[in-house]
């Protein structure tokens, strides 16, 4: 009877860890990822560049997205909202993940915020300087956040692998900022047919 009692206590232990662990990954989920890293307040996925004064002039707005479609998405936007508040200057990493959990994408790039510094910028291990991206101000206000300043990052879908290899399901996107060797936040997004 004693055995009884403790695998029925295990068999608890093991509902609630798997309770808890659903509900943590089903809040990391919808392409917007809570991160607060370096000045780094949020990431927002997005179809369309909500820096661009051209989303003005589209009929079919841009939308807050946590599922795109291979088949109508050119381009989803990686929207990295930074604290605006203070002058900033940072090394961002990305790297991308298959459904299958293999690495398709990593890219680095700095970034300034509210910071007079050069065009471009050395950074180790790459052969050329790479071109600093700005913070800009959200051209439609439903995608502003007060005291943020936006840098978007393109990551491209139509006519890439992803399609041609149907790498089709729940990608996960890791964000290192200066160097850090723990991810400052993870979000997860869908990419389907």
């Amino acid at each position: 009877m004693k055995n009884g009692n403790g695998s029925g206590k295990k068999f608890l232990f093991i509902i609630l860890m798997g309770i808890f662990s659903l509900t943590f990954i089903f809040s990391q989920v919808g392409g917007i990822g809570e991160v607060n890293c370096h000045g780094l307040m949020t990431v927002r996925l997005s179809n369309m560049d909500i820096t661009s004064p051209r989303v003005m002039k589209i009929s079919k707005l841009p939308r807050i997205k946590e599922s795109f479609s291979a088949r109508d998405t050119l381009n989803i936007y990686v929207n990295f909202y930074w604290n605006a508040s203070e002058p900033q200057k940072h090394v961002v990493l990305l790297k991308f993940y298959t459904p299958g959990g293999f690495l398709y994408l990593k890219e680095k790039f700095p970034v300034a915020i509210k910071v007079n510094s050069p065009d471009k910028m050395e950074i180790p291990g790459y052969r050329f300087p790479l071109k600093v991206r700005r913070g800009k101000g959200v051209v439609l206000q439903e995608f502003s956040i007060d005291g943020t300043l936006i840098t978007p990052f393109v990551f491209p879908v139509g006519g890439t692998y992803i399609g041609k290899n149907k790498l089709f399901g729940r990608w996960k996107l890791e964000i290192f900022i200066d160097g850090n060797k723990t991810p400052c936040g993870e979000i997860y997004f869908n990419i389907s047919e």
